[in-house]
């Protein structure tokens, strides 16, 4: 009897955490299809979206070593400090953060840290997706803090993950102030379709040969960064939708007045789009003896040749 009389006292206490997270406010998913869908942790198939609400919650709080998936709605405070944030951590591959305000965990595989990674018990062939959403107002992601360029191919951004920025739930902007470092690698974005993105952060290739390969209506409202190794003609950027660079720069500094004098003929390309909306500015020693050009959704950054006046 003592047997039975604890087991349903756990059961009790259990029923009780469940109604406890129901109102909980940082866990608030749409729909009971929500429910079944968003918090399922990896070994524990439950079909009670309570219960999956519960570990879910406790997961976040840094109580319990399992992981779940889907988009966590919270708020970023809702996570413990000292928890290592695993996107693409889940068995359908994609694990989206959707709230509103600031998030700048740093980047990394240690505690506190976020990170790209594959849950060790998922197999192979599952993609490495995971990302950010503006949901319930705007949402600036920089991850470190300040603004500093992720290194693709590292331990916490590794080969083959896809940065997912926006969801179908969400309807705020979202401001992703990080750039890129490609060191001759392609770093995938995806933007959920009918939804857009800001890339605020600045992206170079000390390598040659890399892009930021991005699926989707992008803002780039950061620099690209120009060094001897970007010549061969390869955009820096390519976007397979909308790219608009109204609010973007380019910089030559990179280059010196050699290299310059190399590409005066032809222009340096640094990127192409189904759609390109605005053109960059050239800042740094070359403003105003550089400028960019768009042409059939190509941008190329060209030496101003100077200006004929004819008096009649």
């Amino acid at each position: 009897m003592l047997r039975i009389g604890a087991y349903y006292k756990a059961l009790l206490q259990h029923r009780r955490d469940v109604i406890a997270d129901e109102m909980n406010p940082a866990l608030h998913p749409d729909s009971l299809a929500d429910r079944r869908r968003l918090h399922r942790p990896v070994g524990q198939e439950s079909e009670d979206p309570f219960d999956n609400r519960r570990i879910a919650a406790r997961e976040l709080q840094g109580e319990s070593p399992r992981s779940f998936q889907g988009h966590a709605r919270i708020a970023p405070a809702t996570f413990s400090p000292l928890a290592a944030i695993c996107l693409a951590d889940g068995t359908n591959g994609v694990g989206v953060i959707e709230t509103s305000g600031s998030f700048t965990r740093a980047p990394g595989t240690g505690k506190g840290e976020l990170c790209w990674k594959r849950h060790a018990a998922m197999p192979a062939g599952y993609g490495l997706l995971g990302g950010f959403a503006a949901k319930g107002g705007a949402f600036t992601v920089d991850l470190g803090g300040d603004a500093r360029k992720l290194e693709v191919g590292s331990a916490y951004l590794p080969k083959g993950a896809v940065i997912q920025l926006q969801s179908q739930y969400a309807d705020g902007a979202l401001d992703f102030q990080n750039g890129f470092e490609l060191g001759g690698k392609t770093q995938k974005v995806s933007i959920w379709s009918g939804k857009t993105a800001t890339i605020s952060g600045n992206v170079s290739d000390a390598v040659g040969g890399g892009k930021l390969d991005v699926t989707g209506s992008l803002a780039l409202a950061g620099t690209l960064e120009v060094g001897a190794n970007n010549l061969a003609g390869d955009d820096l950027v390519t976007v397979n939708g909308t790219l608009d660079l109204t609010n973007a720069k380019v910089d030559l500094n990179g280059l010196t007045s050699e290299q310059l004098a190399e590409a005066e003929r032809d222009g340096i390309r640094l990127a192409s789009a189904t759609t390109v909306v605005g053109q960059p500015a050239v800042v740094g020693t070359c403003a105003g003896k550089w400028g960019c050009r768009v042409r059939a959704g190509v941008l190329t950054v060209e030496k101003i040749k100077g200006i004929i006046i004819v008096i009649k």
